[in-house]
């Protein structure tokens, strides 16, 4: 960072913060952007109109919505910190009035870009996972594939699952689900395939682990897995799956999960409910998808340019672009 009076402060922000190592790294590299350009603008003290400023200039560089969030969420972080210790580090008083208190999150202007499974490679992915089942933490990672592609769980929510949140109830296998954020708890169903699935890996286990998906490297410093699984491990599984090059990533298993739902005819107040969503905003982001993967307007239109065998006034062609869009 510069030579900028926040520049230390930051790190002793950073310092007092309980969060993981991924998000940290995360934190220092907005502080990191946002101080660079207060330092390159000549600008002290910041004001709510800066940040706005700041926001324009990281878009222009190709920042998106997501990302944005995150750095609004650091300097969120930040300013509530200042607000509280300005005379600590003998800033002026206006810090008492917290400038981020009226910076609002960036809204997402897409609809899911990711890669959403068909049910073909989806059932590939299922399939070659079970049968290539050797050691145990074959039979660990089809668990989880099967968990996520049928439960709709966040990578970081498989990762803090522990076995006491699994348990029957009314002769079928529930699952109490954390958010790894709010630390928020629902509970969710899981299907016949993925509890046999779980509990063909935990008749393998020989340890008190505590967590239900854990690391089997001899090494392992970790009670439980690490975030490198689903950035190094699941790769392997999709190389496994002749999915490698598909652009697939851990958390388009959800996606997957959550557009099968709709295509299975489940309405979105269900779908909203199976995916936890909060808002539901969130949900007919899927349904948009899945309806415009519907639409067949392209093909019809070609089929009415294409046509040299009739004629149409102006008006002819407007009832009939009405008809089909």
């Amino acid at each position: 960072m510069n030579k900028h009076p926040l520049s230390k402060i930051a790190l002793v922000y950073l310092d007092s913060l309980n969060i993981s190592p991924s998000t940290l790294k995360v934190y220092k590299i907005s502080f990191k952007y946002y101080i660079n350009y207060l330092s390159t603008s000549g600008i002290l003290h910041a004001r709510t109109s800066d940040i706005v400023n700041f926001k324009h200039y990281r878009k222009r560089l190709g920042d998106s919505s997501p990302y944005m969030n995150i750095q609004l969420a650091a300097l969120r972080g930040l300013y509530h910190y200042l607000s509280s210790n300005y005379k600590r580090f003998n800033l002026p008083k206006s810090y008492v009035y917290n400038i981020m208190l009226n910076i609002k999150k960036e809204r997402n202007t897409y609809h899911i870009k990711r890669h959403i499974l068909t049910p073909k490679e989806a059932k590939t992915l299922l399939e070659t996972t079970k049968k290539h089942r050797t050691y145990i933490w074959d039979y660990r990672n089809h668990a989880i594939v099967s968990l996520m592609l049928t439960a709709a769980l966040r990578p970081s929510e498989v990762i803090l699952l522990k076995l006491s949140d699994l348990n029957l109830e009314h002769g079928q296998e529930i699952l109490k689900v954390r958010h790894a954020y709010t630390k928020e708890v629902q509970v969710i169903h899981i299907s016949r395939g993925t509890s046999e699935a779980i509990n063909e890996y935990l008749n393998l286990r020989k340890d008190n682990n505590p967590y239900l998906f854990i690391s089997h490297k001899l090494k392992s410093p970790s009670l439980r897995l690490s975030n490198d699984f689903f950035r190094y491990s699941f790769k392997k599984i999709l190389k496994t799956s002749g999915l490698e090059n598909k652009g697939i990533t851990p958390h388009d298993l959800r996606h997957t999960a959550g557009n099968f739902k709709l295509m299975s005819g489940a309405p979105t107040l269900k779908t909203k409910h199976f995916m936890r969503h909060v808002d539901l905003k969130s949900t007919l982001n899927y349904e948009v998808r899945l309806k415009r993967l519907e639409d067949n307007t392209e093909e019809r239109l070609e089929d009415f340019i294409l046509r040299e065998d009739s004629f149409m006034t102006y008006d002819d062609y407007l009832n009939y672009l009405d008809e089909i869009i």
